[in-house]
């Protein structure tokens, strides 16, 4: 079940879930409507408080990119003498 559901179903605010779980009403709202993926740290206080009715397969959004850096990767600037 995705959490906007759930916290229909089960009559919560996003700023009532937001404080049984210790985040921010934006990061539960950002979530609800996938537009951002939940740290495995709120994943987990999810699927605890959900009682398994959320889980992390529920949460994830593999549309959104991601955040971690490409390594390797540096931008270089000025001449490089040979």
């Amino acid at each position: 079940m995705n959490l906007r559901d759930y916290l229909k179903l089960h009559g919560f605010t996003h700023s009532e879930f937001a404080k049984k779980i210790g985040v921010t009403r934006p990061l539960i709202t950002f979530i609800a409507n996938g537009k951002k993926n939940p740290s495995i740290s709120v994943i987990v206080q999810i699927e605890k408080v959900t009682h398994g009715e959320v889980t992390a397969q529920d949460l994830f959004n593999p549309a959104l990119p991601s955040k971690q850096r490409k390594k390797g990767r540096r931008k270089v600037s000025g001449n490089i003498d040979k």
